[in-house]
């Protein structure tokens, strides 16, 4: 399960396809876990004839074991499936967030298929070389199921970013051609403006014109005439000494 989980986990980040990632924890609680687990003494006679780690084969004489397991190794077996199971649940929120969900359901049927095989050592139903047999046969199940979902969600991205490019290769289009249809418009409103001042002063002048095609004729001063003095008469008066005098 070690190597499993740290398999996983590399190849979602090459091909980035998990989800977001916690910056306190940024790998898998269950990989630290069954680190340690590994490292327990009380479980190292136990490895050397069942090994943690089987994702690079297991040896010929681990394959070809006709031994079963004794009963110190059925109590180290029973104790190493009880904290397994813990570093298991320990990352199991972190994995529903970072995981696809089709490798989580991937990693649940690999550890209860491997519990299966756990369960037949246990009650010595199959030898060890048996068990490593049942064992390889499920991490290779694992990694082409593993392949193949990797693989789908290529070309799944593929599909996007070429569905993505398309898209916007459209609105770019939709957009060059609104900028000329605006262009357009606006050049038709400019000529309409222009049309309509031509028209007014086409107005105007034929307004005029009837003033302008009359011939000229120059104008003549009206001949000054002299006003004409009215005769006056004067009559005077004498009343004792003084005179007056009145004129019309």
């Amino acid at each position: 399960m070690k190597t499993i989980t740290f398999l996983i986990f590399g190849l979602l980040l090459t091909l980035n396809v998990n989800a977001e990632t916690s910056a306190q924890q940024s790998a898998d609680p269950s990989v630290a876990c069954i680190d340690n687990l590994s490292k327990n003494p009380m479980l190292q006679s136990l490895f050397e004839k069942m090994p943690l780690d089987i994702t690079k084969g297991q040896s010929l004489g681990v394959l070809g074991s006709k031994a079963k397991a004794s009963s110190k190794e059925k109590s180290a077996l029973s104790l190493f499936t009880a904290e397994q199971e813990k570093c298991f649940a320990l990352g199991s929120d972190w994995r529903q967030k970072n995981y696809l969900p089709s490798i989580v359901n991937l990693l649940e049927k690999f550890r209860t298929d491997e519990l299966s095989v756990f369960a037949d050592i246990y009650a010595g139903n199959v030898t060890f070389g048996g068990a490593a047999k049942s064992r390889a046969k499920l991490v290779t199940e694992f990694n082409g199921n593993v392949n193949a979902i990797i693989y789908e969600t290529q070309l799944l991205q593929e599909a996007s970013e070429k569905q993505r490019l398309v898209s916007e290769s459209k609105e770019r289009e939709q957009k060059i051609a609104r900028d000329l249809d605006m262009q357009l418009q606006l050049e038709m409103e400019q000529r309409q403006e222009q049309f309509a001042r031509q028209q007014q002063l086409d107005n105007r002048r034929n307004a005029l014109l009837p003033y302008l095609m009359q011939p000229y004729q120059p104008y003549q001063v009206p001949a000054y005439q002299m006003p004409i003095q009215r005769q006056q008469n004067t009559n005077c008066t004498v009343n004792g000494n003084q005179m007056n005098c009145t004129t019309r």
